[in-house]
């Protein structure tokens, strides 16, 4: 892990608040992570509701409330949608889409991010990360975050990471 830590820049807890197991798993191994390393760390969300960020329905709150709020993490380093784009799912998707690209351009990775961590909890349906099985968002291919305005569950609209 320690060469994983030096390598990479950017690591994506995530999930939302009935999954309870995957928060207490984010701590458990934020808690084994090296502080320094933690410094250096760029929070992503592989989903977000398009709700505000202190509602119960956003994947930021709920983790900022699980485990972010508890570890040394810079708040700008922490990356979450832009509140004022809520109306607008196509910006705030290509919006998110701009802060991963910046990010990743300046950390020269190739065509994708590489993320260290990912923590994703799956849905009785199979969904994960706004990815709902059947839905034609699986058919995107060129963008790194799309938005769903018809998510047959929980809060309808929502942007991806494809």
């Amino acid at each position: 892990m320690g060469q994983m830590v030096r390598s990479q820049s950017a690591f994506t807890p995530t999930a939302p608040p009935h999954r309870p197991v995957i928060h207490h798993s984010a701590i458990i191994i934020l808690e084994r992570w090296p502080e320094p390393a933690l410094n250096l760390r760029e929070v992503f969300f592989c989903d977000e509701a398009a709700v505000p960020l202190d509602s119960e329905d956003s994947n930021y709150h709920s983790n900022y409330q699980s485990f972010l709020s508890t570890v040394p993490i810079p708040p700008s380093q922490i990356h979450t949608i832009d509140a004022s784009q809520l109306d607008n799912l196509e910006e705030l998707a290509d919006e998110y889409e701009k802060q991963l690209i910046g990010h990743f351009a300046a950390s020269n990775a190739a065509r994708y991010p590489t993320f260290d961590l990912m923590l994703l909890g799956m849905g009785t349906d199979g969904e994960t990360a706004s990815l709902f099985p059947g839905h034609e968002i699986l058919d995107e291919r060129d963008a790194w975050v799309s938005f769903v305005e018809d998510a047959p569950r929980g809060p309808s609209k929502r942007i991806t990471m494809t």
